[in-house]
């Protein structure tokens, strides 16, 4: 008997459970561990492979519009109150829920710090209240609890809702949208979806591979009331998607209440177990199949590109020597063609890195820098006015650490934004080229493939895509103004006996301490201000440097492996002609045995897509 795991595709599977999933993602690992001995890829292109299986994350993003109830729900699912909430629009900054044994929170920074605090301090990172506008320059929060949902990689994100009163908080909420592999979209009873939530939604299908729609706030309503509430939802988002959706009544305020208090009762009444089962099984059943697909493929590629650069090396031995010279001459003429391309490729790479200074960084630095310079201006003169009070020494030590403190804030902050504008402009560069690199290789092999009447074959291992990270220095250590000489200068022309007779002179020249004190730090500032636009745009052109030769190098790489691959075949089998007969046997078995392999390891890859997939 055929044992179920190897039946026919043509008997439909029961669907992937977890236990399967974690037996054929195994399986998975044991053909990398059989194709590793197999070629002459180096280890590094099947160990990335290989990790990034291992590491199995998945991630579920919790969107939409402000005050939807995005932070309850998540407060809710995990059954404590592990999120601050509030009335007015709170969340500002991406907080990433994750498994851990205990409760741990950590503050990840703009410039890569990380900052291990007191869960009862979140709201100081995350909240528009406790950091208003990111001034404390937080890049997300990383929470850990020991919660079912989290297990087996999954990470839960509570993004910040779009289209409040603050602009950054919809700006961060679509900056993670690329993270999603899939997405809870929140709507609210109280008020119908609006176009701006619509307009969202179509961004978040770009990037989410399953939505889930559940509708918020149902205990604000009657059971009929609520009825027409989810018709009319499930009919705007029908229109807006263009086929029948789902939509899952709740109430996460009293499923959270009712899982605080014990309550089945509550529970049942909140209807957010419908949806819960729900979730468990796509996590249970779907979330690993996205992985596991795309690791299949792109070991099928991998072992593609050998089995065809084995298969190449026997024709070439047994092919009758003028017909190999031949089809290497046509393959040489060719080999030229692609390495000419390469060229066109590298200088297409140079023009778009240049394209993306010229129309992006320089402008966005130069428009910050003018509204910057007015703005930290107006911000000083403000500051000092405040602080009549202050001596002189005082009155220094407070404008420095002011104009320190707002001019890094300010180009921190300005950094990320630019941070968030580049990075898409790069990685669509990346990705067009990768596109373009994919498309000569594939070229290469079916034209060697063809030339030597072999079978087709699949697509090359792909290139990466580009994901970058940048980190700023700040250096605002400025010389001291010289108090010390200023005030020595000020007794020794009005000494002590004189000052006490003439107070009017004494004050006058009190002022003129004052205002030379603000003058220099106010120009200090403003110098500052153009040296940290300096300093900014030299880090940015280092990266997208650094950035455009690691890719350069990249997609060199991917076009030498292919054709020095299907080249050192060929020429292995020509060279090999002149063994004795003997030695030729022994090849011819080898890369018979070789090949027979590769073939059985694609086979059992396509069996286990095609049970994945089905």
């Amino acid at each position: 008997m055929i044992p179920s795991s190897l039946q026919s595709d043509s008997v439909r599977p029961e669907p992937l459970q977890l236990h399967e999933y974690a037996r054929l993602k195994e399986a998975v690992l044991e053909q990398i561990g059989l194709v590793r001995p197999l070629g002459r890829l180096k280890d590094p292109v099947l160990s990335d492979l290989e990790n990034r299986l291992k590491r199995d994350i998945f991630h579920i993003l919790v969107v939409g519009q402000f005050k939807r109830g995005k932070t309850c729900l998540l407060n809710a699912l995990l059954g404590a109150e592990l999120l601050p909430m509030a009335v007015i629009p709170l969340t500002s900054i991406v907080t990433v829920l994750t498994y851990g044994d205990a409760l741990k929170v950590e503050v990840v920074y703009l410039d890569g710090r990380v900052e291990a605090v007191h869960h009862e301090r979140l709201a100081e990172f995350v909240t528009e209240t406790g950091n208003p506008r990111n001034v404390k320059g937080v890049r997300e929060v990383l929470l850990s609890y020991p919660s079912a949902y989290l297990r087996d990689g999954v990470r839960l994100i509570d993004t910040p809702g779009v289209g409040s009163a603050y602009r950054h908080n919809t700006d961060v909420a679509y900056q993670h949208l690329p993270r999603a592999d899939a997405a809870l979209f929140l709507l609210s009873v109280e008020q119908p979806a609006g176009q701006a939530e619509l307009d969202f939604l179509k961004d978040v299908r770009q990037f989410s591979g399953k939505l889930f729609f559940l509708l918020n706030k149902i205990d604000y309503l009657s059971e009929p009331e609520v009825l027409e509430s989810l018709d009319f939802a499930a009919r705007v988002l029908r229109e807006a998607v263009g086929s029948d959706v789902q939509v899952y009544p709740i109430s996460a305020k009293k499923a959270l209440e009712a899982k605080l208090e014990g309550s089945p009762e509550k529970l049942a009444a909140s209807r957010l177990p419908e949806f819960s089962g729900v979730l468990e099984g796509f996590l249970t059943h779907e979330k690993g199949k996205a992985l596991l697909l795309s690791a299949v493929g792109h070991l099928l590629r991998i072992t593609s590109q050998m089995r065809l650069e084995k298969e190449l090396e026997l024709k070439s031995i047994d092919m009758p020597l003028d017909e190999l010279n031949a089809k290497i001459a046509l393959f040489e003429s060719r080999k030229r063609e692609m390495m000419q391309e390469k060229e066109r490729l590298d200088i297409l790479l140079d023009g778009e890195i240049r394209k993306i200074v010229a129309e992006c960084l320089d402008p966005e630095l130069e428009t910050f820098k003018g509204g910057f310079l007015g703005l930290m201006s107006e911000r000083f003169d403000r500051f000092y006015a405040e602080k009549g009070e202050l001596d002189l020494k005082e009155l220094d030590a407070a404008l420095a650490e002011f104009a320190a403190r707002e001019v890094e804030q300010g180009f921190r902050q300005m950094a990320a934004r630019l941070e968030e504008r580049l990075t898409p402009l790069l990685q669509k560069t990346c990705d067009d080229l990768a596109l373009r690199v994919t498309g000569i290789v594939e070229s290469l092999q079916s034209f060697s493939s063809d030339l030597f009447n072999l079978e087709g074959f699949h697509g090359p291992a792909g290139t990466e895509r580009w994901k970058g990270r940048y980190s700023l220095s700040f250096r605002l250590q400025e010389e001291p103004v010289g108090l010390e000489i200023l005030m020595s200068s000020l007794t020794q022309v009005v000494p002590g006996l004189v000052m006490q007779r003439f107070q009017r002179l004494r004050q006058f020249m009190f002022r003129w301490a004052r205002r030379r004190i603000f003058d220099s730090r106010k120009t200090k500032m403003l110098q500052a201000v153009d040296m940290q636009s300096g300093q900014v745009r030299h880090h940015f052109l280092d990266r997208l440097q650094r950035t455009k030769e690691s890719f350069r190098r990249e997609m060199r790489a991917q076009i030498e492996l292919a054709v020095e691959g299907i080249a050192e075949a060929i020429e292995r089998g020509r060279a090999e002609r002149t063994s004795s007969e003997r030695g030729i046997a022994d090849r011819r078995a080898v890369l018979a045995e070789e090949t027979e392999k590769l073939g059985r390891v694609q086979q059992e890859l396509q069996r286990i897509h095609a049970r994945v997939a089905a």
